[in-house]
């Protein structure tokens, strides 16, 4: 009877040290759950936090802008240098909005008319001379405009779909119209590290060709905002360049001031020359110290009466 006790009592003993490690296990397990749901909240909240944040930073851009407009028009002290960046701190984010004039860049998608085989003249002039005063290589110029053309027949330095096949791409051209900027780094001779010919100093790569095109906007060029490699590519010379870079600070320009500056270079390409801006592009971004992120970029049409969103993408 005593033994049958003691091996009773080492079976209950078994037993509940089982039962002990499997309520360890539930524990553990139910707190790892309960951790990862913590995380997962957090996440949720932050990510709300960070959609807020980032849709006041499109708004604060869309103010930026009229104002900038307003001041522009009243003001000779205003500050006219584009792009316009703002940063501010929020409840342990940091919100980071930039706003770009897209009408100050050159729209290839505007080379090509809505008609087939319609070709804008004095803007593909323009996009040509600009990679000859930049530096950028010709192969890019002719692969950029074989990915807008509807045709797959190359030009002379370019590539259609049978390059991007025997190079081993996974894809062809599109034959439409840019979408974003950022389309252009799957374009022949371009990479993120790489976009200029051999021959261009390391030093002088200050911007990307990204930074000099839009694919919103009507085509025409605001000389009141855009670059001095786009100056150029109009057809100013370097003196004509140096007006007008100082005539803009303290004034908007007109017709009648690029007309004394060069009226041959302006009427020639007038089609393409405008001195104000309509198309712009807002980035807002959101960040924190401990790893999230979040994007919001829009392009914005702007009329004599109200800002209008043309497309709105989240990165």
């Amino acid at each position: 009877m005593e033994k049958m006790l003691k091996n009773n009592s080492g079976i209950v003993l078994v037993f509940v040290l089982a039962i002990t490690l499997a309520m360890s296990a539930m524990v553990l397990f139910f707190q790892h759950r309960s951790k990862v749901y913590i995380d997962t909240l957090a996440r949720v909240s932050i990510s709300t936090q960070m959609d807020y944040f980032a849709e006041m930073g499109i708004e604060i851009g869309k103010e930026i802008i009229r104002l900038q407009e307003e001041q522009e028009k009243s003001s000779f002290s205003v500050d006219r240098n584009w792009p316009k960046e703002k940063n501010y701190e929020l409840k342990g984010m940091c919100l980071n909005v930039k706003i770009e004039d897209e009408n100050a860049k050159i729209n290839p998608n505007s080379i090509f008319g809505t008609e087939k085989g319609e070709i804008n003249s004095t803007l593909q002039d323009i996009f040509n001379t600009f990679f000859t005063v930049t530096g950028y290589s010709v192969v890019l110029r002719d692969s950029l405009l074989d990915w807008i053309d509807e045709d797959d027949i190359p030009r002379d330095n370019g590539a259609e779909s049978f390059y991007y096949r025997t190079e081993g791409f996974s894809y062809t051209p599109s034959n439409r119209c840019l979408y974003t900027p950022e389309e252009i780094l799957l374009i022949r001779d371009v990479s993120e590290d790489s976009v200029f010919d051999s021959e261009v100093k390391a030093e002088e790569k200050k911007k990307t060709i990204i930074n000099f095109m839009t694919v919103v906007s009507d085509g025409k060029i605001n000389v009141n905002r855009c670059a001095p490699e786009i100056l150029r590519a109009i057809g100013f010379t370097s003196a004509n360049v140096e007006k007008i870079l100082s005539e803009r600070e303290t004034r908007p320009l007109d017709e009648k001031i690029i007309m004394n500056i060069n009226k041959e270079v302006y009427i020639k390409n007038k089609s393409a020359i405008s001195f104000k801006s309509n198309y712009y592009c807002v980035s807002s971004n959101v960040s924190d110290n401990q790893g999230f992120e979040k994007t919001m970029k829009v392009y914005l049409y702007r009329d004599d009466k109200k800002i209008n969103i043309l497309r709105w993408t989240i990165i």
